[in-house]
């Protein structure tokens, strides 16, 4: 069996937008091109998309849809696509509904996913199971330890089933633990323990974090990771998975560079300038770190072409601790979501986005 698993296409991202804002669509859309002249002439079996196509997962542009269908319709044509719905793809999911093809099957939280679904290949019989990503915010509703407890029993039914065929897939967006730091794991994410993936899998595709990462060797569970480096923590190589006859192979993709340098030891302009040269042609996008004294000199920093950001050294904690607070406030929407009607809904996300636009300014 020839499995091509790939995850995190976020289509439509637009990466740092409160600095220098880079519409990233066009290196999204060259790597899915990378893929589907791979699936072709490696004539995969099957291909499993593990989440999160989108990026925008309140309002996806038209454009981002139509990118997101066209490539997931290419490659069905190559091969039978199993696809789950990740936390971006919310609004995203009445668009794939209309994905009718035989060859492609969408597996999103209004599904029965207790029962797997049979995909034919050219190589048998696939009993695929999926798990589309299952929102932090039922662990405020529910109590997490409810809701892992579900997932956990989820994964026993997995394990009884004896549906028949040619080879069990599974498929998932979802955060096993241990993947983030445990203060960030216990807030925000529904976590999946390793030790209760179904061991009957043939291969378990993961999505939702963005690096490669093994988590069981037997049977293979693994994330496929983003194709592009989305921010300036994603510093490793992108790409996806290629399965075959049960040997996994990470393929790297050519997508382009991120750098963050800190430069907060040198002491004058040109001294930054001159190391920002140096390393010019390693990175397509470098955020610069510099210290105290060079603070009047960012706004000619940023003009620099591939300098997307700059920071004070001094102001590096207190940005983390912003991101982290990024993270509650993309919780509490979720929330709000499961606890309001649609119109109260969007009129509260309207108050929300401008109090933090207000703060921001």
């Amino acid at each position: 069996m020839k499995i091509l698993h790939t995850a995190d296409w976020h289509v439509g991202l637009k990466s740092w937008r409160t600095s220098k804002e880079v519409d990233r669509t066009e290196e999204i859309v060259q790597m899915l091109e990378k893929m589907v002249e791979f699936a072709s002439r490696e004539r995969v079996d099957l291909v499993a998309i593990a989440g999160d196509i989108l990026h925008e997962w309140r309002n996806p542009s038209a454009r981002a849809l139509d990118i997101a269908v066209e490539y997931i319709v290419r490659f069905s044509k190559i091969a039978p696509v199993v696809l789950v719905l990740g936390n971006h793809d919310w609004k995203g999911i009445a668009t794939f509904k209309k994905l009718t093809r035989k060859d492609i099957t969408i597996i999103d939280q209004d599904e029965d996913i207790k029962k797997p679904r049979i995909v034919d290949t050219n190589r048998g019989k696939v009993v695929v199971y999926g798990l589309p990503y299952i929102s932090g915010s039922m662990g405020i509703l529910e109590g997490m330890e409810k809701v892992e407890s579900a997932l956990q029993a989820l994964m026993g039914l997995f394990q009884r089933d004896d549906t028949p065929g040619d080879f069990r897939l599974m498929v998932a967006h979802v955060m096993m633990e241990g993947m983030m730091p445990p203060s960030v794991e216990e807030t925000i994410n529904v976590l999946l323990k390793p030790q209760y993936l179904p061991t009957t899998m043939n291969y378990i595709a993961l999505g939702h974090v963005h690096r490669f990462s093994r988590i069981l060797p037997n049977p293979p569970a693994y994330y496929s990771g983003s194709i592009i480096q989305t921010d300036f923590s994603e510093i490793e190589d992108k790409g996806f998975i290629f399965y075959e006859d049960g040997d996994v192979k990470f393929v790297k993709l050519p997508h382009k560079r991120v750098m963050k340098l800190d430069l907060s030891e040198k002491k004058t302009l040109r001294e930054v300038e001159e190391e920002i040269e140096r390393v010019w042609d390693l990175a397509d996008y470098m955020k610069v770190i510099i210290n105290e004294g060079l603070a009047m000199e960012i706004g000619s920093l940023r003009k620099i072409e591939k300098v997307i950001e700059v920071s004070v050294a001094s102001e590096e904690r207190k940005i983390e601790i912003e991101f982290e607070g990024e993270k509650f406030i993309e919780l509490f929407e979720e929330y709000l979501k499961l606890r309001m009607s649609p119109e109260r809904y969007e009129r509260a996300m309207e108050i929300i986005e401008k109090v933090l636009e207000k703060e921001k300014a």
